[in-house]
């Protein structure tokens, strides 16, 4: 049986007696659990296709109603190979603010290697956006096999009820920080801020030697995620919107990107575009190595 308060987002999937990360989905300012269930479950792409959205970002089972589509976290690598590796669960606790539960353990203390998501339905703080906590154990390494019983960070999503599809991406950009460390790759790009950074393992070197050290057997190439996403794409009736395929894969192609994630002069990154920048829908090889890395700690058995 499931700690109280948790119900499978699966039906049949879990095992709580398995080596597995358990990933809570929690709802905050939702009058209708049962939509912050189907959101939530819609967000997590168990099947891997990409999911049709109709006109008001729903989620459409009419092809002839949708207007686009887009594919989830379990669409994904390195999740999409992956969910073996996971409990996945619904509950209905709630946090008392949007961000309490952020960079703390928050409820089902039971739960080994737990993150918890909570869906936040329309925040009303100014400037409130989707993010994860800093308490992430696994981030270099040097670490892996060292987080004890909870090493991983908790993470908000937020939820337009105006287009709620908006932020499906965000799902597995803000896991790619609670799960694996990753740095978002876009800050400063745009308007660098002249903060110094240093070495953001595994995409962000201070250095061209750094860089050689850390991605320079990958370069020339790209993550095979986005032919994945390409190939969704055209099946559920959208390839339009994919655009150049060789312009895609050239955004992910390994590479020594210079001005790093940050805008900072002399450091690079490892591609020009990827989940943990404007989200793209690949990791990226660097990152998706890494996370792979981590995800291998968990037999799934």
């Amino acid at each position: 049986m499931p700690p109280p308060g948790l119900t499978p987002a699966i039906p049949g999937h879990n095992r709580l007696d398995a080596d597995r990360i358990n990933l809570v989905l929690a709802p905050y300012g939702w009058d209708d659990q049962t939509l912050f269930e189907t959101i939530a479950t819609w967000f997590l792409d168990w099947d891997g296709t990409a999911q049709l959205l109709d006109a008001d970002g729903m989620p459409s089972t009419e092809r002839e109603l949708a207007l686009t589509a887009q594919i989830g976290l379990f669409g994904i690598e390195p999740f999409r190979s992956s969910r073996d590796r996971f409990n996945v669960w619904l509950t209905d606790h709630s946090p008392d603010i949007p961000a309490g539960w952020t960079n703390e353990p928050g409820p089902f203390p039971e739960l080994p290697n737990k993150s918890i998501v909570v869906f936040v339905r329309d925040p009303e703080v100014a400037g409130f956006s989707s993010h994860a906590g800093q308490d992430v154990v696994v981030q270099t390494p040097d670490q892996l096999g060292t987080g004890g019983a909870d090493p991983f960070a908790n993470a908000v999503v937020v939820v337009d009820s105006a287009y709620p599809g908006a932020t499906m991406i965000d799902l597995p950009h803000e896991l790619g920080h609670a799960l694996f460390g990753l740095a978002d790759e876009y800050v400063g790009r745009v308007a660098p801020d002249g903060a110094p950074r240093i070495d953001f393992w595994p995409s962000c070197a201070a250095s061209r030697a750094t860089a050689e050290a850390w991605w320079g057997g990958l370069i020339g190439q790209y993550d095979p995620m986005v032919d994945i996403w390409a190939a969704e794409m055209k099946s559920a009736g959208f390839s339009d919107q994919v655009g150049d395929l060789d312009y895609q894969r050239e955004q992910v192609t390994t590479a020594y990107v210079e001005g790093g994630c940050f805008g900072i002069e002399g450091s690079y990154r490892s591609a020009e575009d990827t989940l943990m920048g404007f989200n793209f829908p690949a990791f990226g090889l660097t990152n998706r190595w890494w996370a792979e890395q981590v995800l291998k700690q968990y037999s799934g058995e």
